[in-house]
């Protein structure tokens, strides 16, 4: 598959101190994916993935409040904010947009980044790990679980070891921010069954040195309501020694 490098606009510097982002654009057959960026292209690579309907520009009040030293893309996925729609007749399917988030990383050369996502944002990053983990350095997950089955799906395709193991197997570091009043109410998990708790106690035991778990005052849109607390959590972790996380 070819992939066609970057073109940037002529808005934003990318890097000056009012940290003003640049405009991106990735061609793809279809016609281009836009992008923004902050940063000078020599600092560690953080791609941000928004949220359904959403697009780039939900990053706007977080990322200026970020560490500098990195390189953050928050690009718009195909058919949102400013990317090209894709054919007549196509269908946006979930796994398209990790199509997306390769071709974007391809273009840029990246080579191993850390992955931020904001709600189906998250689900894409997640699929992206399982996918392609060599590529992801940290991932970053903002109102979101990552790409999870169904607990009553979850019996058709692994057993309750086979998700064990699983999880066991998580090298990466891993932040998930949730807010008090979204749509994830950690708290609530179904529990009852045998299936559902060998995987809460497995979670829970991967947990304590592979992922951070953050509540944070807020709604679904908790970066854009708390940007400064949501900040202070993400560069505590970024800064942080240990930055290899692999799914």
């Amino acid at each position: 598959m070819p992939w066609d490098g970057p073109t940037l606009g002529l808005s934003g510097t990318g890097g000056d101190e009012k940290r003003a982002p640049a405009e991106l654009k990735f061609l793809v057959p279809w016609g281009h994916v836009a992008a923004k960026a902050w940063g000078h292209l020599e600092g560690d690579p953080v791609l941000c993935l928004h949220g359904w309907l959403d697009n780039a520009n939900t990053f706007d009040k977080l990322i200026p409040l970020l560490p500098r030293g990195y390189y953050y893309v928050a690009m718009d996925f195909s058919g949102h904010g400013l990317s090209s729609h894709r054919p007549a007749g196509c269908p946006y399917h979930f796994l398209d947009y990790v199509t997306d988030v390769r071709r974007v990383a391809a273009a840029l050369q990246w080579k191993r980044f850390t992955l931020m996502g904001h709600s189906m944002g998250g689900a894409v990053a997640g699929m992206f790990c399982f996918l392609y983990p060599e590529m992801v350095d940290k991932l970053i997950l903002l109102e979101s679980l990552g790409f999870l089955l169904a607990p009553e799906q979850c019996h058709e395709f692994l057993t309750v070891e086979q998700c064990v193991k699983l999880l066991q197997k998580i090298q990466d570091r891993i932040l998930i921010i949730v807010s008090q009043d979204g749509l994830l109410v950690p708290h609530n998990l179904p529990s009852r069954n045998h299936f559902v708790k060998a995987l809460q106690e497995a979670f829970e035991s991967t947990l304590k040195e592979h992922i951070q778990l953050a509540e944070v005052p807020g709604s679904h849109f908790v970066h854009l309501n708390e940007p400064e607390v949501v900040s202070g959590i993400i560069s505590n972790f970024l800064t942080a020694q240990n930055t290899r996380a692999r799914l």
